[in-house]
């Protein structure tokens, strides 16, 4: 019999296309426990979709706008698009947890239910048969898995919720309505021979549960942890641990001095973030540069803990890093690769990079994978308060509490290295008897500071450093044992070059070795310095293995090169001063050139506290240098004061002149040194320092230079308010330089008298001197524009005092021009103290205030001890005091 073809199918076939729906697939635990019966199943499925529609109301989404699926013992249901997803995380779940809490609450026992939930989106098709697609069948896998039922057994809430990537990357991610990031756990669900990245909803104060073991995987092998226990105390390095959770997944590389708990915060951070890494944690220790470990090794170390048979090992170290690759993509895994010794090491261990997180630590040598899309995370010392509260807890903070100074001290002492401060720790707990100050005053030698440092089998600072200097070229660790001998807190390549003997640029190339070893830090660019107990380390290998006369031909080469730098600085800051160019044994091989005064008075006040330091170092041993060195600071202190470093270099440069035995070293030493010390306002020890000098240039037959002392016998007078006797000083020293011939002399003692004259009161004779001061000092061959700028700033202040207030602003104007191009910060001070005292006078507040407020950070910066009478001018005019200008 012939079928007829409307009988045997259609005669058409409409082609049906599938549509985006958000997908709720919901299973009820234990459905079919022998503790439930039909009765009881048949209650509890009417209270799952009383429930269900309960919950999906108060969430927003009507029960009549979904499609649903029974499935005996749980439900999929389908939600229009036009449904927020937002919707089906918050408010559905939380209506769901108290919906199901509040009916297990009454409910009897084989009523009672716990519900797993799988939610997603994606592309669904409906036909007469149902609902079909690969996104449905992969929600309904979710819902399913292992993980999701192991987390509902052990949690304490009666819902378990599991997300898709899909909903998790377009909804939660971005934190819509209430919904927190944090509350979702990466897991990586096994789903029939395929793994499926998601992510549990775990709310805060919900334990997660373990992972699961027996069926959830073929073996444990499966999911390694061999990350090393974090053991001992942590403290301190919040922001680097946040860091590394905002890195994953990625590559990260840690780098820092040794000894300043690289690895320390890389287990660290596995061991507290081990449970984002659902497929597992790896670890190699590959050796560091001395004794690396050889990729293959740890490649089949790896590939056997992720489950690879041996025999299918394949023994080609380049085909091992592509398995292993393949064998870690789509994974969740966590790889420390701690010591890593080169690029090479590294780049052989990277899993595949989609899902996983790479933490590599090593030394700044490893800086080029940041070029390749690594973090850097660079380790410094421990802050003093993060050093304290790590020694409270090591030690005990009952010990402690008595003696804050005293801890703060020691944590200096060990240089914030958590190494250091490890085994101080340690020796304060194995000599029980001792007190904190005891455990200081251990290690105040600094020759014995490293052997102190040791204790038993922890790690000695001392070993530490030395694993790190064995790994240097022979070019780079002279360099490094000779910068141990630098007395100064930081240095340039120039430096470096004296102490090696060699140009810049080869010490260049030997620094950027330091730095990759991180046994150097650059402070700020082209400025570097060793760290206390790197260089402690430093200068003991320079004691070790350096000869006596290589040490003292190293430390004469860099002496001399901060001296012959320094004068070159000074010829320019100060051209009117009569001085031969200093010999030199050790001649720069590249000498300084400084383009123009402001260069010139950069290096030297970039450098003062070097030069004091390299002063300091000679004085013993080579006096005359250390004179000289001081001798060439002179017009840094004269134009920018640092009052307290221009009092001990002139207190050391008088010491050293008495070392050399030399008159006139000694006559001009105290001269300066009753400069500085009137600076401070010590009156009386000024005097007596300017007297000896007075005598000293007697005796040696220097006229202008007695008449130079009288002058400044004036300064003191002038300053102490004994203004007959400063003019009285004043005059004597006009006329000695007047018969000696001395014009810029002159023009430089008529600006003392036109600022003796402004103290008297005498305004008239203040503007004559000042006017005939300006005519020497400008018509000199030689231009002075420092000087030439004070005196325009006394005349304008006598001019003001005379009621000429026009003719005072265009003297300002002028003298601001000129400070700024000499850089003198301390008269741009006193030009902003004049500046504000003419707008007082005339009633401008504000334009007073603003004046006041410049020269008070200029005095304080210069240090001198005139920014407390500004500031109380200033503070008094805030006040709206009354109290008159002081002109």
């Amino acid at each position: 019999m012939r079928t007829s073809p409307s009988s045997a199918e259609p005669s058409h076939r409409t082609e049906v296309f599938p549509t985006h729906r958000s997908m709720l697939v919901l299973d009820i635990e234990g459905f079919s426990d022998r503790h439930r019966d039909d009765s009881s199943r048949t209650v509890l499925r009417e209270r799952f979709y009383a429930l269900l529609h309960e919950s999906l109301a108060g969430a927003g989404i009507p029960w009549q706008s979904c499609h649903h699926e029974d499935r005996g013992d749980g439900a999929i249901v389908l939600v229009s698009p036009l449904v927020p997803k937002v919707l089906l995380l918050d408010p559905l779940l939380s209506c769901l947890s108290a919906a199901l809490a509040e009916h297990n609450r009454s409910a009897r026992v084989g009523e009672r239910f716990r519900l797993r939930l799988a939610v997603h989106a994606g592309e669904v098709s409906t036909d007469r048969y149902g609902l079909s697609g690969t996104d449905l069948i992969t929600a309904c896998r979710m819902a399913d898995a292992d993980e999701l039922r192991a987390s509902l057994r052990e949690s304490p809430v009666d819902l378990a919720v599991v997300v898709s990537d899909t909903i998790y990357e377009g909804t939660v991610r971005h934190r819509y309505r209430n919904l927190d990031p944090v509350d979702y756990h990466p897991v990586s669900l096994e789903a029939k021979k395929a793994r499926i990245r998601a992510w549990m909803y775990r709310p805060s104060g919900v334990v997660p549960p373990p992972a699961p073991t027996a069926g959830a995987r073929e073996s444990e092998q499966d999911c390694p942890h061999q990350v090393p226990p974090s053991l001992g105390v942590f403290a301190g390095r919040e922001r680097e641990l946040d860091a590394l959770d905002r890195a994953a997944p990625g590559l990260v590389l840690v780098v820092g001095p040794p000894g300043v708990g690289k690895s320390a915060l890389a287990v660290r951070w596995a061991n507290r973030a081990k449970d984002r890494f659902v497929d597992g944690c790896l670890y190699a220790d590959l050796g560091g540069p001395l004794a690396p470990v050889p990729p293959g090794q740890v490649l089949r170390r790896f590939l056997r803990a992720l489950g690879v048979p041996d025999v299918t090992l394949p023994a080609d170290p380049a085909e091992q890093a592509d398995l292993f690759r393949t064998v870690t993509s789509g994974r969740r895994i966590l790889v420390v690769l701690d010591h890593a010794g080169s690029l090479g090491q590294v780049r052989a261990l990277l899993p595949s990079p989609s899902t996983t997180t790479t933490v590599v630590t090593g030394s700044s040598r490893l800086d080029a994978l940041t070029v390749e899309g690594a973090q850097l995370i660079e380790l410094g010392p421990l802050s003093a308060e993060t050093g304290v509260h790590l020694m409270s807890v090591l030690v005990g903070r009952s010990r402690v509490a008595a003696e804050p100074d005293a801890l703060a001290r020691l944590v200096e002492l060990c240089g914030g290295l958590p190494v250091a401060l490890v085994v101080a720790a340690g020796r304060l707990a194995h000599r029980r008897q001792w007190t904190v100050q005891q455990a200081v005053a251990d290690l105040l030698d600094e020759r014995r500071r490293l052997d102190r440092l040791a204790l038993g089998a922890e790690p000695s600072v001392r070993a530490v450093f030395d694993r790190a200097y064995r790994e240097l070229s022979p070019g780079a660790a002279r360099l490094y044992r000779l910068l141990g001998l630098h007395p100064g807190p930081d240095f340039d390549a120039e430096a470096a070059a004296a102490l090696i003997q060699s140009r810049a640029a080869e010490a260049e190339e030997r620094l950027e070795e330091l730095l990759g070893a991180d046994l150097l830090q650059e402070r700020q660019t082209g400025r570097f310095r060793l760290l206390d107990l790197v260089l402690l380390h430093a200068r003991e290998r320079a004691e070790t293995e350096e000869s006596h006369v290589e040490r003292h031909l190293a430390t004469r080469r860099l002496a001399d090169w901060y001296l012959y730098t320094a004068a070159a600085a000074d010829a320019v800051l100060t051209p009117h001063r009569r001085r031969t160019r200093p010999r030199v044994e050790h001649v720069p091989l590249e000498p300084p050139v400084f383009a123009d005064h402001l260069a010139a008075l950069r290096w030297l006040v970039r450098e003062r506290r070097v030069l004091h330091a390299v002063a300091r170092q000679a004085v013993v041993g080579t006096p005359a240098v250390a004179w000289r060195i001081a001798d060439a600071m002179w017009g840094l202190f004269l134009t920018c004061g640092h009052h307290q470093d221009w009092l001990a270099v002139d207190e050391l440069a008088l010491d050293a002149a008495r070392r050399c035995g030399d008159r006139e070293m000694e006559a001009e030493s105290e001269d300066r040194l009753g400069l500085a010390l009137n600076a401070v306002r010590r009156y009386g020890e000024a005097l007596e320092h300017m007297a000896g000098a007075a005598r000293f240039w007697e005796e040696l037959g220097r006229p202008v230079r007695v008449a130079s002392s009288i002058e400044r016998t004036g300064f003191v007078h002038l300053e102490q308010g004994r203004v007959d006797l400063a003019i009285d000083r004043f005059g004597r020293a006009l006329a000695l330089y007047r018969t000696l011939d001395q014009s810029r002399n002159v023009g430089l003692v008529l600006v003392s008298l036109a600022r003796a004259s402004i103290a008297a009161g005498r305004p008239e004779d203040a503007v004559r001197h000042a006017r005939t001061a300006s005519a020497y000092l400008g018509g000199l061959d030689v231009p002075d524009p420092y000087n030439l700028a004070r005196c325009y700033t006394v005349l304008a202040r006598a001019e003001a005092m005379t009621g000429r207030t026009g003719s005072a602003l265009p003297l300002l104007q002028a003298a601001s021009a000129l400070m700024r191009a000499v850089g003198s910060v301390l008269g741009a001070a006193d030009i902003w103290w004049v500046t504000a005292e003419l707008h007082r006078t005339a009633g401008e507040a504000e334009s007073a205030r603003d004046a006041y407020r410049r020269a008070v950070e200029l005095l304080a910066t210069s240090g001198s001890p005139a920014s407390a009478e500004v500031r109380e001018r200033l503070a008094n005019l805030e006040a709206d005091s009354d109290e008159t200008a002081w002109f």
